[in-house]
């Protein structure tokens, strides 16, 4: 998964004519290059909690659905992300690069690509900040609720720039 995606980035051009018409898109978190409070991710669960695999397990079934839910009420209708989709074209990766510690803010690159050609169509980052003082979790999801809205708010602004009707003179 790293070369493929070192070979994205390579050949990423932005390219948002795929929004002419409404899509569904699938889904992934990925934390692999993530640093959370400094750390590479594996390192910082396995400081801080002891059955890393079930707390990373409840960490990403806690942030994806924060950060779907968010994303998809800022896109407009006909242009959702469906997780598991068997009939989405299109893959939305939400690479993390990072989470805070002491209020939970992350940043993650967005990289939307075709399915079956795995021709990347668009990288985009963007950002959530964490604003409440509780448990790191929780300081998370906050994080996660202003990523989403983030990730959401820029794919929709290209949605209606790609559909804005044409003047001609």
């Amino acid at each position: 998964m790293t070369i493929l995606l070192w070979l994205f980035n390579m050949t990423a051009q932005e390219n948002y004519d795929f929004l002419k018409n409404p899509v569904t898109f699938d889904v992934e978190l990925d934390y692999s290059d993530a640093k959370i409070g400094g750390l590479p991710a594996n390192d910082y669960f396995m400081l801080h909690h002891s059955d890393v695999k079930e707390y990373e397990r409840i960490y990403k079934e806690t942030m994806f659905p924060i950060f779907v839910r968010n994303f998809n009420n800022k896109t407009p209708n006909g242009y959702k992300i469906i997780p598991n989709s068997t009939d989405a074209e299109y893959k939305i990766l939400v690479k993390i690069k990072r989470i805070d510690t002491d209020d939970g803010a992350a940043s993650a690159d967005i990289i939307i690509y075709n399915i079956n050609s795995k021709e990347v169509l668009v990288k985009y980052s963007c950002y959530g900040k964490g604003d409440r003082w509780e448990s790191f979790l929780s300081l998370s999801k906050y994080g996660f609720e202003h990523l989403g809205d983030d990730a959401g708010k820029k794919l929709a602004k290209q949605i209606k720039k790609i559909n804005k009707p044409q003047t001609y003179y």
